[in-house]
């Protein structure tokens, strides 16, 4: 597939997302979130997540409502608070730039949760879990567009 091809490909999926149910929201080991949209399922490991499941581990992230912004150097309490922000809610929209494999994910009520590269190469970011089977990861400064049966489990 060419770089336009793949691109195409990534948003037409991200679209996809786009009035799916934030249905789970949390805060997980350290400052990793962890949000499930769209139907539940249970993956090949036997965990409920989300037709569209995100992860974020290794990038640094912030959420921001319309009176705070929190960032995942600030005290957990506070992270935990503002991962919930985006639970019980649609999504509105969905994004990856293509040059800095920043993602940005919007729900109703403008709560948006932004994640920037993270400045340790050995670290991945994020990977997003799609509908179709597919899986977007942004690994050591790129974009992997692939199948979550290629994942080690």
């Amino acid at each position: 597939m060419t770089f336009a091809g793949a691109q195409e490909a990534l948003n037409a999926a991200l679209k996809e997302m786009v009035g799916q149910y934030v249905w789970r929201s949390e805060l997980g080991h350290g400052s990793f979130v962890t949000i499930d949209a769209g139907d539940r399922r249970i993956n090949s490991a036997g965990v409920e997540q989300g037709e569209f499941s995100l992860w974020v581990y290794g990038a640094p992230w912030t959420v921001e409502t319309a009176v705070r912004t929190v960032s995942s150097e600030d005290l957990r309490a506070d992270m935990a608070k503002a991962v919930v922000a985006l639970q019980d809610k649609r999504v509105e929209f969905c994004a990856v730039d293509f040059r800095t494999q920043a993602l940005t994910l919007t729900v109703v009520g403008g709560v948006t949760l932004a994640t920037t590269p993270s400045p340790d190469v050995e670290m991945d970011d994020w990977m997003l879990f799609l509908r179709n089977g597919m899986v977007i990861s942004a690994v050591a400064g790129n974009l992997i567009y692939e199948s979550a049966s290629a994942l080690p489990e």
